[in-house]
C-alpha cells in the first residue's frame, strides 16, 4: 500500500481528484464538517472569554485546564468528536452540581476518570458505539489494505 506523504497546508478537497483523496485517506465530502467544527470551537472559546470579567494569561493557561481536558476526553472517549462533546457535557453537569464540595470534588473526578480508563477504554461514547453504529460526525479514517 502506498501512502502519499505530502499533506497540503490547508484542506483543499475540491482540487484533489478521487485517487489522491483515496491515497491521503481524506473524504472530500467532509470539508463542511471540518469547517463547522473549527468555527464552533472558536466561537465557544470566544463566548467563554466574553463572560469573564478580567482576562489574564494565568486564567487562560492554568494547569487546571489540562486536568479538565483530560477528564473530558477520557470520560467521553478518545478519538471521537462525539466523545469530547459527551465528556464536556458530563463535566459541565458535574461542575455545576458538585463544585460546592471543594477539593473532594476534584479527587472524585480523578477517581471516576481512573475507573473509566481501566474498565471502559472507549469512554461513554465507546460504550454507546458497541450497541449503535451510527456516528454523528463520521470523520474517522479507516485503513483499507491493498491486495498487492
Amino acid at each position: 500500500m502506498k501512502l502519499d506523504a505530502k499533506i497540503p497546508a490547508a484542506p483543499l478537497p475540491q482540487k484533489w481528484d478521487k485517487h489522491k483523496a483515496a491515497i491521503k485517506l481524506v473524504n472530500p465530502s467532509n470539508k463542511r464538517k471540518y469547517e463547522i467544527i473549527v468555527v464552533g470551537t472558536g466561537l465557544a472559546g470566544a463566548i467563554y472569554y466574553m463572560a469573564q470579567l478580567r482576562i489574564t494569561p494565568s486564567a487562560s493557561y492554568d494547569s487546571n485546564w489540562a486536568s479538565i481536558s483530560i477528564f473530558i476526553v477520557m470520560i467521553g472517549g478518545i478519538g471521537s468528536i462525539e466523545g469530547a462533546l459527551i465528556g464536556g457535557l458530563l463535566y459541565f453537569v458535574a461542575d455545576r452540581f458538585f463544585s460546592q464540595y471543594g477539593g473532594v470534588y476534584l479527587v472524585v473526578l480523578g477517581l471516576v476518570t481512573l475507573l473509566i480508563t481501566l474498565f471502559s477504554r472507549g469512554g461513554v461514547w465507546g460504550q454507546i458505539c458497541r450497541y449503535v453504529d451510527a456516528p454523528l460526525f463520521p470523520i474517522g479514517r479507516k485503513l483499507i489494505r491493498s491486495k498487492g
